[in-house]
């Protein structure tokens, strides 16, 4: 299902005009995150919920190379653009993981809320942002701190989240109000909020910023 939303007032000018907000509808699969490395060593981290784990994928042979143990089944996973962590949220556990992709360790662990999780990394590098199912808001995190720094209320149930390429848009698809969430960045404030069909749970922007 897509839909092309026009948001008046919102963007910068000459800038974000248009939005396509995809959604996974009533599903609560996690979605594979790729890492920002070249092609030929691209991989993809895939969150396996029932079995409290991430598996990491050699794209170029389509091969596992590594599981690591995540407790509190994973489900939100980003991955950070310069493909050096990765950062899982646990519905259960109440928590993230930081990963570094290097090493392939658990770095640390924080706890979030009362369910994170959709979760979505800043192109700079920080803030780290989680959604939390429950407490019906988005949790602003330093992720190299591992410590919560603000707080963003939203609709009810975030579940996923995306950033446009300049970071300045934060996105959050609110499944149980029926809307997605425009927020800036810099204010860390809800701009706009857009009716979509019902029970949005997953969104994402396109590399330009305009869909």
């Amino acid at each position: 299902m897509s839909e092309q939303i026009k948001i008046p007032g919102c963007a910068p000018a000459a800038t974000l005009a248009f939005f396509c907000l995809f959604f996974a509808l009533a599903s609560a699969a996690p979605v594979p995150c790729l890492s920002a490395e070249s092609k030929s060593s691209a991989r993809a981290y895939v969150t396996n919920q029932s079995d409290d784990s991430l598996t990491i994928i050699n794209l170029d042979g389509f091969n596992p190379v590594a599981t690591l143990d995540i407790p509190g089944k994973p489900a939100g996973i980003a991955v950070s653009k310069d493909g050096t962590r990765a950062y899982t949220a646990s519905p259960e556990g109440k928590s993230i993981s930081i990963i570094d992709t290097t090493t392939q360790k658990v770095l640390k662990t924080v706890a979030v809320g009362s369910g994170p999780l959709g979760i979505a990394i800043h192109p700079a590098g920080s803030p780290l942002y989680v959604a939390d199912w429950y407490e019906h808001r988005i949790f602003v995190i330093d992720p190299e701190k591992g410590k919560i720094t603000g707080t963003i209320n939203v609709g009810k149930s975030p579940s996923g989240l995306d950033l446009t390429p300049d970071g300045k848009w934060l996105l959050s698809a609110d499944r149980d109000s029926h809307q997605v969430s425009l927020i800036d960045t810099k204010t860390n404030k809800v701009e706009a909020t857009i009716p979509v069909g019902e029970r949005p749970f997953g969104v994402t922007v396109n590399e330009a910023g305009d869909t």
